[in-house]
């Protein structure tokens, strides 16, 4: 996972880690863990966190998955 883009786009919707954690349905640590790269996101989360920050696919797999949709 790609942590600094995450993070980027995480603030460039004006957002605190406090903030998604709460849409996200998760405790702020547990948010961050992930966002840092600590601890994966799973697919339900993925899905919570595409609808959050307004992302499409292509965002999904570069973020995630490191590479760019052929």
């Amino acid at each position: 996972m790609m942590s600094r883009e995450l993070k980027s786009i995480r603030v460039k919707n004006g957002l605190t880690q406090e903030a998604l954690a709460e849409k996200l349905e998760m405790s702020v640590t547990a948010y961050s863990k992930r966002e840092n790269g600590q601890i994966e996101f799973n697919v339900t989360e993925i899905k919570k966190l595409k609808d959050a920050l307004v992302l499409n696919d292509d965002d999904v797999i570069r973020i995630f998955f490191g590479s760019e949709v052929a």
